[in-house]
C-alpha cells in the first residue's frame, strides 16, 4: 500500500484542480473540492498529511453490528476526542440513530461503499453506484453531504480514485493500522499505537463488533496522544493543516 503525504505546495495544486473540475460540472453531488494525487502516473488515495505541527486522524470503520458502535462513541465522548467514521450504507440504513448521533457528537461522516467488496474489479458505472447509495442513504438520514471516501479493504484502482472525485469525493486510506480487528487485546492496541503514530498519520480503528477491544482502548489512545504533544483531529480537519 502506497502512503501519500500531501505537502502543502501539493495542497494547492490540488484544490487548484479540484476547483477546475467544479467549474466544469465534474463534481455532481456538491460543489466542495476534492483531493487526489497522481504517483507514477496512477491516482493514488491520501494515506497521510504533512502538517505543520504534531496532529493526527482518528478514523472508524462502521459496517455492522449493535454492541460496540455506541461504546465506541461513549469512549470518544468521554475522551474529548473527535473521530471520522467511514460508514457503509447498509448500516446506516438499519441504524440511522446511531448515524445521527455520531454528527450531533461532532464527529464526521465519510463514505464506506454500500456492499464490502473489492471496487478495483468493477466498472465506473458500478463505482459510482456503490458511493452513491451510501450517499443517498446518508443525506437522507442526516441531510449532509459526505466528502469523504474510504473504499473497502483499500482497495482500489484509477477507476476507484476517479469514480470518486466525479462525484466530489476525496479518497482516503491510512498510514497506522491499529490492528483491532484481530481482536489483540486492548493493551496491544494502545501500544502499537502510541508507539507508531507520527505526525500526519491517519490511523485505522474499527467501530464494529468484530472490535470488541476498540472501545476500552480509546482513552489511553487519546490520553497518550495527547501526552505526546499531538492534537486529535477529524480527517477533514487535518487536510486543512498546512504545512511548513
Amino acid at each position: 500500500m502506497w502512503v501519500i503525504t500531501v505537502s502543502r505546495k501539493t495542497k494547492v495544486k490540488l484544490l487548484l484542480f479540484a476547483g477546475l473540475l467544479i467549474l466544469t460540472g465534474v463534481s455532481r453531488l456538491r460543489a466542495q473540492p476534492a483531493l487526489t494525487q497522481t504517483v507514477a502516473g496512477q491516482l493514488q488515495a491520501i494515506d497521510k498529511v504533512d502538517t505543520a505541527k504534531p496532529a493526527v486522524a482518528l478514523t472508524f470503520d462502521l459496517t455492522w453490528g449493535e454492541k460496540v458502535p455506541p461504546m465506541v462513541l461513549d469512549a470518544l465522548r468521554k475522551s474529548g476526542a473527535k473521530a471520522t467514521f467511514f460508514v457503509s450504507g447498509p448500516y446506516a440504513q438499519s441504524h440511522p440513530s446511531i448515524i445521527k448521533r455520531i454528527l450531533e457528537e461532532g464527529h464526521e461522516l465519510g463514505n464506506h461503499s454500500y456492499r464490502h467488496v473489492r471496487l478495483s474489479a468493477y466498472d465506473s458505472s458500478t463505482v459510482k453506484s456503490e458511493i452513491e447509495k451510501t450517499h443517498s442513504i446518508v443525506k437522507e438520514i442526516t441531510g449532509k453531504d459526505m466528502k469523504l471516501f474510504r473504499p473497502p479493504d483499500a482497495d482500489y484502482n484509477d477507476t476507484v480514485i476517479k469514480g470518486a472525485l466525479d462525484l466530489g469525493y476525496t479518497t482516503v486510506t491510512w498510514s497506522l493500522d491499529s490492528l483491532d480487528w484481530k481482536s489483540p487485546g486492548k493493551d496491544f492496541i494502545v501500544k502499537r499505537v502510541l508507539r507508531r503514530a507520527k505526525k500526519g498519520d491517519i490511523i485505522l480503528f474499527h467501530a464494529s463488533d468484530n472490535a470488541p477491544d476498540t472501545p476500552g482502548a480509546i482513552p489511553d489512545i487519546v490520553k497518550g496522544l495527547t501526552e505526546k504533544g499531538f492534537t486529535i483531529a477529524k480527517v477533514t480537519d487535518l487536510l486543512s493543516i498546512e504545512a511548513d
